[in-house]
């Protein structure tokens, strides 16, 4: 621990690392072929399953918003949102936010935030040993066809509405923002990810899309 930081380890060496973010694709997608690989769960993806092997988020209400649920579940719990040493959870590891984009690579208590967790839990598979990163429910979209479809797979945030327009909230443009970023850093020699975007459909276009079933086979 480092500055009252986790200094994340590498424990996952060369390894291919699956994100599973919050999009509502993710209902289209049979993720059995996860369940014994390295996934990372951003936010409420840690639901999913005993086989989610971290639960990531950045906000700092949204653990105590949890309840039972995040007790009970087995795995790593790490955040990059630090409220202090007096109101930390004892089961969560904290690391810092240094640059606002792209891949931190040189202090390893620390991730670029991208101004959403699921982005910023990209520097954490990085860190935790991925040289090849998957990522699914990254739609980076609200549904097109519905104005008052959920805007997640699940439906614990509720369907927040703009006052004017009455359609979804869209923080899309504002997370899509910091991706060029994040794939100009992958491609740093000093880090050297490889990024997929495995998700169904969505607008984040910077990666190779492939779909999970090939991927996996290629495993």
């Amino acid at each position: 621990m480092k500055n009252n930081l986790w200094e994340i380890p590498d424990l996952w060496p060369g390894s291919t690392v699956f994100i599973i973010g919050g999009g509502v694709s993710l209902l289209q997608q049979d993720l059995t072929p996860l369940h014994n690989q390295r996934v990372i769960g951003v936010n409420h993806a840690f639901r999913l399953g005993p086989w989610v092997d971290v639960c990531w988020y950045g906000d700092r209400a949204w653990y105590g918003m949890q309840g039972k649920d995040i007790k009970e579940y087995g795995g790593l719990i790490v955040t990059c949102s630090n409220p202090g040493i007096p109101n930390r959870h004892n089961r969560v590891m904290y690391v810092g936010r240094s640059k606002p984009a792209g891949i931190e690579y040189k202090s390893r208590s620390h991730v670029a935030w991208n101004n959403n967790s699921g982005a910023s839990a990209i520097n954490l598979a990085w860190w935790l040993g991925a040289r090849t990163v998957v990522l699914l429910g990254f739609d980076m979209q609200n549904p097109p066809d519905r104005r008052d479809y959920q805007s997640h797979w699940h439906n614990f945030y509720g369907n927040r509405f703009e006052g004017k327009t009455k359609k979804l909230i869209n923080p899309y443009n504002r997370f899509l923002r910091h991706w060029p970023t994040v794939k100009q850093d992958a491609q740093n020699p000093q880090v050297n990810l490889k990024i997929i975007n495995a998700t169904v459909g969505g607008a984040l276009e910077l990666f190779e899309r492939r779909t999970l079933e090939d991927v996996c086979r290629d495993l």
